[in-house]
């Protein structure tokens, strides 16, 4: 995704607002999307992005890992023990 936009085109600043908006509503998800929340954002950080839409990106997967510890240990610490993934997960 790096190369098919470019920083403050239109594109990155609905990532930019997109992502924001995820970071606002994390906290306040209820345990029946908790599943499809942690998939979406664990594939979001598997992806290359603008380090401006990063930062959120990041943001949200921290925000349901505090709202769903559960999901710390089964989905983000096994891809921290994968030393062959790209340094951006």
């Amino acid at each position: 995704a790096r190369g098919q936009y470019r920083m403050a085109g239109e594109l990155h600043r609905r990532k930019v607002r997109l992502w924001q908006a995820v970071c606002l509503l994390a906290p306040s998800l209820d345990g029946s999307c908790e599943a499809e929340a942690t998939t979406l954002v664990l594939a979001a950080l598997r992806a290359s992005d603008l380090a401006s839409v990063r930062q959120y990106v990041e943001l949200a997967a921290v925000a349901l890992c505090a709202r769903y510890p559960a999901a710390l240990d089964a989905s983000v610490l096994p891809l921290l023990e994968d030393f062959a993934l790209d340094n951006q997960v």
